[in-house]
């Protein structure tokens, strides 16, 4: 009897605890009592890579966006300060321009393969020296040196493919031979162009006479085919967060920025094994 009183003391001291509390009666109470969120200064690991996961999806959705929509990832003043390029995004959306990149996907893709597809669909295929430095007008070379002469036999090629209807691809088959690592994208990749300033009387007998330079460059185009900023920047129309001064706003900057220019920039399948990091 003595053992069977202490069982019911203990049963009974747990379920009159805080482990087994019964349910409060329902209310209909319209303001409910919330307790205070727990706050805190600093995030995990984990936490961290969440909030990069979601930011991810939510620009990858941005792109979507209608351009002037506060939600796409373009800077509103950007845009009102450059009609023109406005006009070439409406274009393309409309299906007067560059319409050919629309039946290209990037995605694992070689070169080679990429190669044939673009000259069966009309493009105009020209190579030149990759620049490593337009201040110092030097071009990389295939082992990671550089060099002032264009012409040099080692000098990395870009390839670059032109439509007479304002699309543009650029190739860089051999990828960025960087060995410092400094270089954001060093892997063999593509990117989908629209061009700002074209003339279809100067594309004939396959050759095309664009000019294909970066200042010529409207906007960049996804695999999705949506418009983007050509550079990540916001003299170039990206719209980045305020207050990029503290530590935590240049690492917001920096994810838009990757984010946003990875969804531009597809890299290609190659015979390299994955990187290690």
């Amino acid at each position: 009897m003595y053992y069977f009183s202490v069982a019911f003391f203990i049963v009974l001291s747990y379920l009159s605890s805080g482990y087994a509390q019964e349910p409060q009666p329902l209310s209909k109470s319209a303001i409910a009592d919330f307790q205070a969120p727990f706050c805190y200064k600093k995030q995990n690991r984990d936490e961290n890579a969440t909030r990069k996961y979601t930011t991810v999806i939510r620009l990858y959705k941005a792109t979507f966006k209608d351009i002037f929509n506060a939600e796409s990832v373009w800077d509103q003043d950007y845009l009102q300060d450059n009609p023109h390029i406005v006009e070439a995004i409406r274009d393309f959306q409309k299906g007067k321009r560059a319409q050919t990149l629309k039946k290209i996907s990037l995605e694992n893709k070689t070169a080679e393969e990429l190669h044939k597809e673009l000259l069966k669909l009309g493009f105009v295929w020209q190579k030149v020296p990759l620049r490593a430095s337009f201040k110092k007008r030097t071009y990389w070379l295939i082992g990671g040196q550089t060099t002032k002469n264009p012409n040099h036999k080692h000098v990395v090629n870009l390839h670059l493919y032109i439509h007479e209807d304002g699309s543009l691809v650029r190739i860089k088959a051999a990828g960025v031979p960087d060995v410092r690592g400094k270089h954001p994208r060093r892997a063999a990749h593509a990117v989908k162009v629209v061009l700002l300033n074209v003339a279809p009387d100067l594309c004939k007998n396959n050759e095309c006479q664009y000019d294909t330079s970066y200042q010529n460059e409207a906007f960049k185009v996804t695999n999705d085919n949506q418009p983007v900023p050509k550079a990540p920047s916001q003299k170039f129309g990206l719209k980045l967060p305020q207050g990029t001064l503290t530590t935590l706003g240049k690492r917001r900057t920096r994810v838009i920025q990757n984010v946003v220019m990875n969804l531009a920039h597809t890299n290609l399948k190659t015979p390299c094994p994955l990187p290690l990091g």
